[in-house]
């Protein structure tokens, strides 16, 4: 289940701690508000104790829950009390405790909570390994993003971010290999940072192999980097595209969303092992 935590805050939360814990204290809060007004109790001062220990445990719920009238109500009861218990105003507590039964019930209908199936829990929040976070902090927040549209069945949602994590690895691999500065690769074009990557590897491919200390080392920078070519370019043809724009085949099934995720996560970790934001790779890598 989704629950709110605060503003703009979601955290995943089970069933039972559904049950266990705000329904139970829901229940409990609401049990003692009911007995409050209904027993109609005989208000000395040492009934200031009970009262605003039932108060806090209402507020603590609503703002657990984000029952703002509720939470708001409450406050300005427990903030009334000595008055009201001073006047031994039994209407006043008990006028008070129905407007606040009344707005934790119309709360509870403002709050919402989605499933996640336990085959995607995994996914919520989650990262693609320390290996590829420290490789591409920057991508870190569309990673995640990611795979928790997918555990929420936001398809289409999840291939955006999956494109925008791989934007960032183009990026760096353009800095990488020397084409652009750090910020002029942050606003330049995919076709243009692709293309212009493909001629800077086609001319290293072009390079006396005495550059490099052994045959190995060259044939494996070589195939590195052609291949990483090859998937920039399909990811740019097959997915990036489609999804930047509001066209009729731009939308993704369960099916093609876990295949980009999974080809995503898979490309990045090979990446990381060899490029990363904090660094530059030789122009001519010195070993495999």
């Amino acid at each position: 289940m989704i629950a709110p935590t605060g503003p703009c805050r979601l955290r995943l939360v089970t069933l039972w701690e559904m049950f266990s814990n705000w329904a139970y204290r829901f229940d409990n809060a609401l049990t003692s508000l009911r007995a409050v007004r209904d027993h109609r109790l005989i208000i000395e001062p040492e009934s200031k104790v009970w009262l605003e220990a039932v108060g806090r445990s209402v507020l603590q719920i609503s703002a657990d829950l984000g029952l703002h009238a509720a939470e708001r109500r409450t406050s300005l009861f427990l903030r009334d009390m000595n008055s009201l218990v001073q006047r031994r105003d039994q209407d006043g507590i008990a006028q008070a405790v129905d407007e606040i039964e009344r707005l934790l019930q119309a709360d509870m209908v403002e709050v919402c909570f989605e499933s996640i199936p336990l085959s995607r829990t995994d996914y919520y929040n989650a990262g693609f390994g320390a290996e590829v976070a420290d490789a591409f902090p920057s991508a870190m927040d569309d990673i995640r993003e990611g795979n928790t549209c997918f555990a929420l069945s936001r398809y289409t949602a999840c291939v955006f971010h999956m494109m925008r994590a791989a934007e960032v690895a183009l990026r760096v691999l353009a800095w990488d290999r020397r084409t652009l500065t750090k910020q002029d690769a942050k606003v330049t074009e995919w076709n243009t940072l692709i293309e212009s990557l493909s001629t800077v590897i086609d001319e290293m491919g072009k390079l006396p192999r005495a550059t490099w200390r052994s045959p190995q080392i060259r044939d494996t920078q070589l195939r590195f980097y052609h291949e990483a070519m090859l998937e920039f370019r399909s990811f740019n043809v097959v997915y990036r595209r489609h999804v930047s724009h509001a066209r009729d085949n731009g939308h993704y099934d369960e099916g093609q969303t876990q295949s980009v995720r999974e080809h995503t996560e898979a490309f990045l970790r090979i990446l990381a092992r060899k490029i990363s934001e904090a660094r530059r790779t030789n122009v001519t890598w010195r070993s495999a």
